[in-house]
């Protein structure tokens, strides 16, 4: 028997499905698969049913339903016919959606003609095992989002002053045979409305109910929110004083996780809610306490046994995942951290608990995606472009064999994770930028990738947290600042691109005329004892900018160094040089009048440190070493990833923060650790020589959760 479906003509006995001069050849198992959906098409087929008649057998795993599954739906995909095949059913199976012609063995070989696509009318809410691919089919609204992508605070912040606005054009790689779907008309609308930045829509597996955090709510604190897409009833998720945010669903259940922080007495704990009876929430039940300062990104296994989750390694810029036995109360590391990579970025726990997706970061902030196997242990990189920033890139699971990938370029990205290949690749308008997408039933629900602002705010005594003011007002950005003898250096994009600006007196000045893209990044800024240079990197690449002219001038002698950290000497003629390239690293120091570059020593140092006398120190095991002396000063405080945490040493004290609302100050040689407590997040703490503290305020613009959908 021959069939006609779309563009195919199946010949069962040859086992291929032919369309012109495309052939495809079928494996037995496909044969019969596709055999019995054309024979009943339109008609939902449940698995029970093709256990019962494809296999022949009396139990056959759900995993290997849905790879047949997927693998004939890859047979099927044609390149002048989008339109799907097969649709999954929510609980009740699948349907061949197309017309189905039966031919004679003369008519066979005739070339077929494309069909329009009719599809079955429906009104189940799928899960994610039902996702399906992005076509121009106009199908039921739904609300499908499972992800959670928290912002690993210290590169969101670095990746928010770079923030770009990448082309929108196609990938194109050798290394994968990917089609690129043209554009579709696209319709959009906002999900929420409330004021902040909301972020990180989740749903449960029903489809029912949204859950979403708010980093900045009318209250000023960071709160989470369910909602149920059909009636519109929301609920707030409260926990005593503590500041929420909702991390993930639990496969197959109303059990939301959350993480309830309180900055007050620096406490964190993981929790999970029962929303079985919404909007009535169930008791929080605690599943293990963490770090407020830096574990985020956590779910539930699937039996609730197990919670997985990311933590910063403390006074280290490595990030490791783990496991807690919620059972046993042990954890276990999954993935240990590696010399020359950051860590896992956010993680995504596969509908099937058998794997585990996450962004892989590098030191530069670069990321790919990986997939480990809870199963065998094996880790595999998937053949996914690098987006430039974390920040910048999303991650969700299609199904329990294909993950779907937002990167910066605006395009979504269908990878399969045994090949490791790109399967299908989609373009999105250019006007949309994402931070977390999930892809259901023909639609992409998403948080726009809201701007970061900063603020520069004077504390006006270590003591009195409530007594701030800003400075330097300004609408855009304003980072990287440097208390000096001369005034306060920073970066700021007032002018419309970062450029390197003076205050002093309260007067303002543009120091720097950088001939640069908008969207580049500067960074590294640091200026010499004397005031009259300033080295800064663009984009990487190491600059020397002469203040009184303004002439920048590029430091090729550094151009092959990747720079982890660099001081100015004491003398102001060179520069101490710390090169993240190997472990142990390699300190050097650059000669601005010889051009010479000479190995200084090898070490462990996470970051150099410059005292306002121009003493440089080593930071590294909770420690200061002086360069010029060696002698040793301990650090009383518990501070978190600390070679991103800067430290700045001024009459006798040093001084940082922990990217959340503290600032932490200590006698170089004393045992105590004094704190301090904003009611802001904070990306810097410097002090200046009128025994004030400048602190960069961080502060996020309003945004709210979009749908967009294809017609």
């Amino acid at each position: 028997m021959q069939y006609r479906v779309g563009p195919w003509t199946l010949l069962e006995q040859r086992g291929v499905l032919l369309s012109g001069d495309i052939e495809r050849e079928l494996d037995p198992l496909l044969i019969k698969l596709i055999t019995f959906f054309l024979q009943r098409p339109q008609q939902i087929v449940t698995r029970e049913q093709l256990i019962e008649h494809v296999w022949q057998q009396g139990y056959v795993d759900n995993n290997a339903i849905n790879r047949a599954i997927s693998e004939l739906r890859k047979k099927l995909k044609h390149p002048d016919d989008p339109a799907i095949f097969i649709k999954t059913h929510y609980r009740q199976g699948y349907s061949l959606v197309r017309e189905v012609a039966t031919l004679d063995n003369a008519a066979s070989t005739a070339a077929p003609q494309t069909a329009a696509p009719e599809l079955l009318a429906h009104t189940q809410v799928n899960t994610h095992k039902g996702k399906q691919p992005i076509t121009p089919t106009r199908s039921k609204p739904s609300y499908a989002w499972w992800k959670y992508m928290a912002a690993v605070v210290f590169i969101a912040v670095l990746a928010s002053a770079a923030y770009t606005l990448n082309g929108s054009e196609f990938f194109a790689s050798s290394q994968t045979t990917a089609v690129i779907a043209e554009q579709k008309p696209m319709s959009r609308h906002k999900v929420t409305w409330k004021v902040g930045s909301e972020y990180v829509p989740l749903i449960n597996d029903s489809g029912r109910l949204l859950a979403y955090s708010n980093e900045k709510d009318a209250s000023g604190k960071e709160g989470a929110f369910v909602l149920d897409v059909i009636t519109r009833d929301e609920v707030a998720i409260t926990y005593k004083d503590a500041e929420v945010a909702a991390l993930s669903w639990q496969h197959n259940s109303d059990t939301l996780v959350i993480r309830a922080r309180n900055a007050t007495d620096s406490s964190c704990q993981y929790l999970a809610i029962d929303f079985n009876n919404f909007p009535e929430l169930g008791e929080p039940e605690p599943l293990m306490e963490c770090d407020h300062r830096f574990d985020y990104s956590g779910q539930l296994s699937n039996d609730g046994r197990y919670f997985y989750f990311i933590r910063g390694e403390l006074y280290s810029h490595y990030i490791g995942l783990f496991r807690y036995d919620v059972y046993s109360g042990t954890t276990s590391q999954l993935i240990a951290p590696m010399a020359d990579k950051v860590g896992p970025g956010s993680l995504s726990l596969s509908p099937d608990g058998k794997h585990i997706a996450y962004l892989q970061l590098d030191l530069d902030f670069q990321v790919e995606v990986y997939v480990y196997s809870l199963d065998t242990g094996e880790i595999k990189r998937m053949n996914s472009p690098p987006a430039s920033f974390y920040r910048n890139s999303a991650l969700d699971w299609y199904n329990s064999e294909t993950l779907l990938y937002g990167d910066e370029k605006g395009r979504l990205l269908f990878i399969d994770i045994h090949s490791a290949e790109i399967a299908e690749a989609y373009a999105l308008p250019d006007d949309i930028k994402m931070s977390d997408i999930s892809y259901y039933d023909n639609s992409v629900y998403y948080s726009p990738l809201s701007g970061i602002t900063y603020q520069v705010v004077a504390l006006e005594s270590f003591t009195e947290a409530a007594q701030y003011q800003q400075l330097y007002a300004s609408d855009s950005s304003e980072y990287g600042l440097v208390a000096h003898s001369t005034g306060h250096y920073f970066i700021s994009l007032r002018s419309g691109r970062p450029q390197v600006w003076h205050a002093r007196d309260g007067q303002v000045k543009q120091i720097s005329f950088l001939d640069h893209p908008d969207h580049a990044l500067l960074d590294n800024l640091r200026v010499s004892p004397s005031g009259e240079n300033i080295v800064l990197t663009e984009q990487k690449k190491p600059f020397l900018l002469d203040v009184e002219s303004a002439k920048a001038t590029a430091i090729s002698e550094l151009a092959h160094i990747p720079i982890m950290d660099w001081a100015w000497h004491e003398s102001g003629q060179s520069l101490y040089v710390l090169s993240k390239s190997s472990s142990p690293r390699t300190l050097y120091q650059f000669d601005f009048i010889t051009r010479e570059l000479n190995k200084v020593r090898e070490t462990d140092a996470l970051q150099l440190v410059t005292g306002a006398n121009g003493e440089v120190f080593l930071f590294k095991d909770k420690t200061l070493v002086s360069l010029t002396d060696n002698a040793q000063y301990s650090v009383p405080c518990e501070l978190s990833m600390s070679s991103h945490v800067p430290i700045h040493v001024r009459d006798g004290y040093a001084y940082s923060m922990d990217y959340t609302y503290n600032v932490y100050r200590w006698a170089l040689t004393g045992e105590r650790c004094e704190q301090v407590q904003l009611p802001f997040e904070i990306l810097s703490a410097v002090p200046d020589a009128d025994g004030r503290i400048i602190i960069t305020r961080k502060m996020s613009e309003d945004s709210s959760i979009n749908r967009l959908m294809w017609e």
